[in-house]
């Protein structure tokens, strides 16, 4: 083989300029698509861990005079109520559960406590853990009037275990847990279904209502 046959084979400077410039145009493209795919299946993974916390607190409110289960008494938190009915009897022993953790949070939950959870209950469903004295026991299901507007869980900020519309005003921070999945918020309603808000919709602000006055979906009554 004579050196002008080898040198026609070989790529020239312009050729591999070109390839390399292809192949840089073509991980622009892609890389986008591949992480937006991914957040795809992981907001998926959510939604089964909000339908399976939804199954089991209604499990929960069955045997309990159909009502939602209280947070923060002496009986426990919501997680700890409802999670024997998802085969997790002592979540303090297990350090935490999966079905409790969003798929699309980076914190570290290793040693998690009991009151840990990455979803919040509806606060004045629940009744919030700050004035148990005053809220009682968690509301009646059956007193839900709307229940394809109210919703039951949410994806929550800095795992306070309540899903409160005045827990993120006007902190970045916690505004970025609750909005995880692409600029959305998924959320599970007291019918079952799922849902997802943006940060437009959702009413972030610093208003306490009661739970006929609370704006959607917090409220059961049409505002």
């Amino acid at each position: 083989m004579t050196q002008k046959q080898i040198s026609k084979r070989a790529f020239t400077l312009i050729e591999l300029l070109t390839v390399i410039a292809i192949i840089g145009i073509l991980a622009a493209i892609l890389i986008p698509v591949v992480g937006a795919v991914r957040e795809r299946v992981r907001s998926a993974h959510c939604q089964s861990n909000l339908r399976q916390l939804h199954t089991a607190t209604m499990l929960y409110a069955q045997d309990n005079n159909e009502l939602f289960p209280q947070d923060g008494t002496d009986l426990g938190t919501w997680t700890q109520r409802i999670g024997v009915y998802m085969d997790i009897p002592d979540l303090q022993a297990s350090g935490g559960s999966e079905m409790f953790q969003c798929p699309s949070r980076t914190d570290d939950t290793t040693n998690w406590q009991s009151w840990q959870s990455h979803y919040g209950i509806n606060y004045i469903l629940s009744g919030p853990w700050y004035s148990a004295w005053l809220y009682g026991e968690g509301m009646r299901v059956t007193n839900v009037e709307l229940p394809t507007r109210v919703m039951l869980y949410q994806d929550n900020s800095h795992r306070n275990r309540a899903a409160m519309p005045w827990a993120t005003n006007g902190n970045a921070e916690r505004v970025a847990d609750t909005f995880v999945h692409g600029e959305r918020t998924n959320m599970v309603f007291v019918d079952g279904h799922i849902g997802q808000m943006t940060k437009e919709e959702y009413p972030l602000t610093s208003q306490r209502a009661d739970i006929e006055n609370a704006l959607m979906p917090f409220g059961y009554r049409v505002p």
